[in-house]
């Protein structure tokens, strides 16, 4: 994720992050959610929710968190 992200990046990371450190799948965006937000605004927040978790699983790895 870049500096210049935006907030729908930065959200679906966030989302993505906490999923995998509290062991859910709550917070999946849904397949109209993820079309509807590609089309308007050209992001795939799929990507960015799967960037925040796999995120999350290095750090827990790491023991940085």
């Amino acid at each position: 994720m870049s500096k210049s992200a935006s907030f729908l990046q930065k959200y679906w990371f966030a989302r993505g992050f906490n999923d995998r450190l509290m062991h859910s799948c709550k917070d999946v965006p849904s397949i109209e959610m993820i079309e509807y937000v590609e089309e308007v605004a050209g992001i795939n927040i799929l990507n960015e929710y799967e960037l925040g978790y796999d995120q999350a699983e290095k750090d827990k790895v790491n023991n940085v968190i």
